[in-house]
């Protein structure tokens, strides 16, 4: 009879070993801790501010999103610049364009009439 060894497929892991007793670790100097950012109203946030700068700085210029996020700079991201500038839409502070683009709001313009 030949000699039968016993094979295994699949490696067995260790398991980790329960701690009878928690670890004395010196604790980090109040400086050193990281505090959780404050949590900002987004009509605080400064964004929007700041999309009105730039929008006023050029009134009669038409930015996309993505131009828009491009001026701000700071890890801007066009989505949201998008959804801040509809906001501002709504607040009159700028208005779109037909092409889709937006500029500074001009109280000179046509206000188009709801169909009743």
């Amino acid at each position: 009879m030949a000699h039968q060894t016993k094979r295994t497929t699949a490696k067995k892991h260790k398991r980790a070993k329960p701690k009878t007793q928690a670890t004395n670790r010196p604790e980090k100097p109040e400086a050193a801790k990281k505090e959780a950012p404050p949590v900002v109203d987004a009509k605080s946030s400064g964004t929007d501010d700041r999309i009105v700068a730039v929008l006023l700085a050029k009134p009669l210029a038409e930015y996309f999103p993505k131009e828009m996020a491009v001026a701000l700079g700071q890890n801007a991201n066009a989505n949201v610049i998008a959804m801040r500038l509809g906001k501002l839409v709504l607040q009159q502070k700028a208005e779109k364009t037909p092409n889709g683009k937006y500029r500074a709001y001009t109280a000179k313009a046509q206000q188009i009439p709801l169909a009743s």
